[in-house]
C-alpha cells in the first residue's frame, strides 16, 4: 500500500512539474516599434469597403502604379520615417499619399494608432493587425456624396 502511495505522489509531482514549465511559443508579441524598426515596408495590398464592413474590394493595381508599390519605407527608432523610391521611380511625381509625406515623423498611441506627419501634412491610421512580416492599417474617410469608406493598406515586411 505504502508503494502506490508514493507512486501516486510522485505522478502527481511530475504532473505539477509539467504544467508549471514554461511552454515555448509563447513569447509576449513583441512592440510595434520594435517592429516598424527592425525591417524597411513595401505598400502589398490595399483594400477598401463601402460602406464599412461589407465585403472588401482590392483596389491595388487599379490605385496604384507600378513605380508606387516598389518603394520602401524605413520606420526609424528616433520617430523619423523616410521612403526611397527603390529603382523604379515615379514621372511626374506620384500622388500617393504615402510617397507624398517623402519623409517626416511617426508616432504610435500604444499598438493601435500610426500617425504620419511631414509638414502641414499629417494622417492618422488605425492598426488592424501587426507582425514581422505585415502590417495592415486602415483608415475611414467620406466620399464625394458622404458616405463613410474604409480603407485597409497591407505592407509587407522586407527583411
Amino acid at each position: 500500500m505504502k508503494v502506490l502511495e508514493n507512486l501516486l505522489v510522485s505522478v502527481l509531482i511530475i504532473c505539477m512539474l509539467l504544467s508549471s514549465c514554461d511552454k515555448k511559443g509563447t513569447d509576449p508579441k513583441p512592440a510595434l516599434k520594435e517592429i516598424l524598426t527592425a525591417s524597411k515596408w513595401q505598400l502589398n495590398r490595399v483594400f477598401m469597403e463601402n460602406p464599412p464592413g461589407t465585403g472588401a474590394i482590392e483596389l491595388t493595381y487599379t490605385t496604384f502604379k507600378s513605380c508606387e508599390l516598389d518603394d520602401l519605407f524605413e520606420f526609424k527608432a528616433d520617430g523619423s520615417f523616410t521612403s526611397d523610391e527603390n529603382g523604379l521611380p515615379c514621372i511626374p511625381v506620384n500622388n500617393s499619399i504615402f510617397f507624398r509625406l517623402g519623409g517626416g515623423s511617426w508616432s504610435s498611441s500604444g499598438d493601435t494608432s500610426l500617425r504620419f506627419q511631414s509638414g502641414f501634412l499629417s494622417h492618422s491610421y488605425h492598426i488592424r493587425e501587426f507582425n514581422k512580416d505585415w502590417l495592415d492599417l486602415t483608415h475611414i474617410s467620406e466620399n464625394y456624396v458622404g458616405e463613410k469608406e474604409l480603407y485597409l493598406y497591407r505592407f509587407r515586411a522586407i527583411h
